[in-house]
């Protein structure tokens, strides 16, 4: 149990014609602070334009402090591009916000930018108004210049579902990064560990390090158990935890390599964080929370 908790400060900028997809949103972040977020030490603190206040100065000034201050941008577009927030270059308050964090990402490498584009009616798209036309194109440079994270969604449960699992993911890989820098003797490397072992069979020459040592090791016991008839009818002595978090990290850096959107699940992250201090991950295995 963490005592003080870390936060993250996501910002949420979208038209206002995903007024679902923006409620679905707060409350998958109630769900993972609930959740995931305490054990892994961190809370995510969620704001929009609805949490702006009315003042005497430009609204979207108001709002723009905080994308100034934010370390996450989600931004969200489907059938309208918005309204010019006054005052302003920008046709709206959506543009502003989006150029402001990107400005900010190239001088600062901050915040983390992430775009999620609803799929729009075809119909819509042969006869486009003005607010269409103005997606359209954004949505075709975003393609073409392939500098920002996007990601198409038809319906509001796969938005829900792809932005739990990526924010799951995310929050993940911030804790396991604290805790690496933190203290990085968490995961010492014992001196069986700085050689082969004999009951792995590797080839004259071969230069593993103790964290590779430590996925071998992982296989060899789930290949015993399975001969011990754990995937049978019969009862056998399944694999440690630690052995079963090894797979599921080394099972999803082989499943990301042809499945890009395939991330761990709530469950499997819990398990892996729970017993961080005894893996040893690999490099492949880090990037899959990058």
């Amino acid at each position: 149990m963490h005592s003080q908790l870390r936060t993250l400060n996501l910002f949420l900028a979208s038209p206002g014609d995903l007024a679902e997809e923006r409620r679905i949103a707060r409350s998958v972040i109630e769900e993972l602070n609930s959740s995931i977020g305490r054990p892994l030490g961190w809370r995510i603190e969620l704001y929009g334009w609805e949490d702006s206040p009315i003042g005497a100065v430009r609204p979207q000034s108001q709002i723009n402090e905080e994308v100034n201050q934010c370390d996450l941008f989600v931004g969200m577009l489907w059938e309208r591009w918005g309204q010019p927030p006054g005052e302003s270059e920008y046709k709206s308050g959506f543009e502003e916000e989006l150029a402001l964090a990107r400005a900010r990402w190239t001088r600062d490498g901050q915040p983390e930018i992430w775009l999620f584009l609803k799929d729009i009616d075809p119909k819509l798209q042969r006869d486009p108004g003005d607010q269409i036309k103005l997606v359209l194109a954004f949505r075709q440079r975003i393609r073409e210049e392939q500098k920002v994270f996007y990601k198409e969604f038809r319906s509001s449960d796969e938005w829900t579902q792809e932005f739990r699992k990526r924010l799951s993911r995310y929050l993940v890989t911030l804790a396991a990064t604290k805790a690496e820098h933190s203290n990085p003797s968490s995961s010492p490397i014992r001196p069986e560990d700085q050689a082969p072992r004999e009951n792995i069979s590797l080839k004259t020459g071969d230069n593993i390090g103790p964290s590779t040592q430590q996925v071998l090791d992982s296989v060899q016991a789930a290949a015993e158990a399975i001969r011990a008839g754990a995937l049978s009818r019969f009862e056998a002595d399944l694999p440690s935890e630690p052995t079963l978090a090894r797979l599921i990290l080394l099972a999803s850096v082989f499943q990301t390599v042809r499945i890009k959107d395939e991330l761990l699940g709530v469950h499997q992250a819990n398990l892996v964080f729970r017993i961080r201090s005894q893996i040893l991950p690999t490099r492949s295995e880090w990037s899959i929370f990058r």
